[in-house]
């Protein structure tokens, strides 16, 4: 049969107490957090996108509508789950144009997953919109 010990509380553990005693070391003294932005995976992927998506605009441009569209950039939107493309034109197009050739982009989107999904390792493959790079100058 055991017997039953009978805990004395202990005193603290220091000789004086602070208004910081009992607060977590983690809390105190932990890394800071960075501030949320842009991971480097998301970028790395981004990378990849704009590479193989290149690559497919250079396979497409034997269509006439596709000749004068170049990728401009790919960014998370808002993260690597979906992927913006933007794309400007080259030379002197109208707006509605332009727009009217990004639209028909929009059309080859299944493409550009699969080539994605061939040149980037990822579980799943992210969803891409297009849109008309804003930075270039559009004529009309």
């Amino acid at each position: 049969m055991k017997r039953d010990k009978q805990h004395t509380p202990a005193g603290p553990p220091c000789a004086e107490l602070r208004p910081d005693d009992g607060i977590d070391p983690a809390v105190l003294f932990g890394r800071k957090r960075r501030p949320r932005g842009r991971h480097r995976k998301d970028m790395q992927l981004c990378g990849q996108a704009f590479e193989t998506f290149c690559m497919v605009m250079d396979q497409l441009a034997h269509m006439e509508w596709a000749t004068d569209l170049f990728v401009a950039q790919v960014t998370p939107a808002p993260d690597a789950s979906r992927l913006r493309v933007s794309v400007g034109v080259y030379g002197d197009v109208p707006m509605t144009e332009a727009l009217h050739r990004v639209g028909q982009l929009t059309q080859h989107a299944a493409r550009f997953r699969w080539e994605l999904g061939q040149a980037a390792s990822r579980k799943r493959v992210p969803e891409i919109f297009f849109e008309l790079a804003e930075e270039v100058e559009y004529g009309g």
